[in-house]
């Protein structure tokens, strides 16, 4: 497994294949992020925010995230064909759910008297959601963004598995029908890098915009 990794790595450097199917697997994972990002923000305001959203939409996002993730594949290659489409479709579609979740619990969070204390000052509906309850749903949605992107990752590859051959995942899938093991342990080690940098990058934007709450928990703040 190692040779294999470091023949990838050397592949990659040289601008090989490898290097060409990872940029492909990196937009999917990208654009899988980014779609999940703006629909499960989205939805879980609308969630969090409105009866319809409760009592409408939930029961029936709950229905659609019970069912078997990898069942969607095949439909949505039949729906986007054999390009990136698919792909990024799958991958928004297993991170997008968590990140409804943690968004509507982030807003259902807010403390009573702290939005007792804006009714009390006759803060409209507006401001009270951009200068209490998104601040306060800002750890929640993060929490659920590190989450997302490592979902879109394996969405990506779920996708690749089942539509054309391009992709780390279409190399996993060569590699497996040759039983070159070793091969595919050195790809899924590439993947968990990748997984673990995307993680990452989401932790280090946390820290940039939610920087009271980490300030909170430093030793000798609250002295």
């Amino acid at each position: 497994v190692l040779e294999e990794t470091v023949d990838l790595v050397e592949n990659m450097l040289r601008g090989g294949f490898v290097l060409e199917n990872s940029w492909i697997t990196l937009k999917e994972i990208v654009l899988g992020f980014l779609l999940a990002a703006a629909a499960g923000i989205g939805l879980g305001i609308v969630v969090g925010e409105t009866a319809f959203g409760r009592l409408v939409l939930m029961p029936f996002l709950v229905a659609v995230n019970a069912a078997p993730k990898v069942a969607f594949a095949p439909i949505f290659v039949a729906w986007f064909g054999f390009g990136i489409g698919a792909k990024v479709a799958m991958g928004a579609f297993i991170a997008f759910f968590p990140l409804l979740i943690d968004t509507a619990a982030g807003l259902a969070g807010t403390d009573p008297d702290q939005a007792k204390l804006f009714r009390a000052i006759r803060a409209s509906r507006r401001q009270t959601f951009l200068k209490l309850k998104l601040p306060n749903a800002l750890p929640f949605i993060f929490a659920g963004l590190k989450t997302a992107a490592v979902l879109a990752v394996v969405g990506a590859i779920v996708g690749e598995f089942l539509g054309g051959g391009r992709g780390l995942g279409g190399l996993i899938r060569v590699a497996s029908s040759q039983l070159a093991i070793d091969r595919v342990f050195a790809f899924v080690l590439i993947l968990s890098l990748i997984g673990y940098a995307a993680y990452a990058s989401v932790a280090w934007l946390e820290r940039r915009i939610v920087f009271w709450r980490h300030s909170e928990v430093l030793p000798g703040a609250g002295m």
